[in-house]
């Protein structure tokens, strides 16, 4: 009997420890939420996220997809979110420089940007007082003034019609409710093959300022600096899984596009897709000056020039941290 409850007692003190030590863990970490809009250079994120490379980097990352730009900009500036896909352009205009940091540049826009017109159209200029729908609050607003600006017109000169540059840009173009839109890839080729659209201007003729970058919040850099590590490892795997497979990788991020292959392979065209070793060289880390100085410089510049207001970028240096991982670059 004495032995028993010597027994009883002994399992009961040692589940007792058990169950304390494991309230003692700490609790799994929530996933780094990252939002972005469909575009085709963010989906090398979708693509890591289907082939499980955030899975085997061991990196807690929660994809979040927005309509728009205006949709991220406010869960941004709300900070729900951890970090974002988006150019350094919205940064500036949404004025989130404060809190969060450029750490990696996505792509470069050399034609994946533009303005579509219906087909009677056949320049800029041709848009004088007529109906452009653009998201004046998102890149399209840029967009826009710059080819205005390079067509020696003002912005007063044309009727702005503010929408989202996808859905909504399709629908109003192909219904004839306006005479142009500002768009991106796919929906910008998908206009003219669709719709006899003609392209009246893209980013190939504004080289280098449009450049689409991923940024975390300075708290996910500070406290979960590792895991923002793991989320650009899983990333640049994805990368290199696309130029090594590319036919599977374009069916997967074309799926999620919502387009043929061909048309996203068409969309991808338009776009410089860097590796970490050109990264290296973007941010100045291989004798080379800050790749970004001279471009947001230009912006700042054309923003004051519009009395734009506008808010700072910061950068923060993760990339030193991936120089060991040369198999990506």
């Amino acid at each position: 009997m004495k032995l028993s409850m010597k027994s009883n007692c002994f399992f009961f003190i040692f589940f007792f420890l058990i169950a304390v030590l494991l309230s003692c863990q700490a609790p799994p970490e929530e996933p780094l939420q990252i939002g972005y809009i469909d575009w085709p250079g963010y989906e090398i994120l979708y693509l890591a996220q289907q082939k499980d490379f955030f899975q085997e980097e061991k990196a807690p990352i929660l994809l979040k997809d927005f309509s728009s730009f205006s949709d991220l900009r406010k869960a941004l500036q709300l900070g729900r979110l951890d970090g974002a896909a988006m150019s350094i352009n919205e940064m500036l205009l949404a004025r989130l420089g404060e809190e969060y940091r450029v750490v990696f540049v996505l792509n470069v826009s050399q034609g994946a940007d533009g303005i579509v017109g219906q087909h009677e159209f056949q320049s800029i200029r041709n848009l004088k007082h007529k109906r452009v729908g653009v998201e004046l609050t998102g890149l399209g607003g840029y967009l826009l003034a710059r080819a205005l600006e390079i067509a020696d017109m003002e912005i007063s000169e044309v009727i702005r019609v503010n929408m989202t540059a996808t859905i909504e840009a399709y629908t109003a173009f192909s219904e004839r409710k306006v005479d142009a839109v500002v768009t991106f890839e796919p929906i910008l080729s998908r206009l003219v093959t669709e719709q006899g659209g003609k392209i009246l201007f893209t980013s190939r003729e504004i080289p280098d300022e449009i450049i689409n970058v991923l940024i975390f919040h300075k708290d996910a850099l500070k406290y979960r600096r590792d895991d923002c590590l793991r989320v650009l490892r899983g990333y640049l795997k994805a990368r290199e899984f696309w130029k090594k497979e590319p036919d599977q990788a374009i069916a997967i991020m074309a799926r999620r596009e919502r387009v043929s292959p061909d048309y996203f392979r068409q969309s991808l065209n338009g776009l410089l897709i860097p590796d970490l070793s050109t990264n290296l060289t973007y941010f100045g880390l291989s004798d080379t000056e800050n790749y970004f100085l001279e471009s947001i410089k230009n912006f700042q510049s054309f923003m004051e020039e519009n009395d734009l207001p506008y808010g700072p970028v910061y950068f923060e240096n993760l990339l030193n941290d991936l120089k060991r991982h040369e198999q990506f670059s």
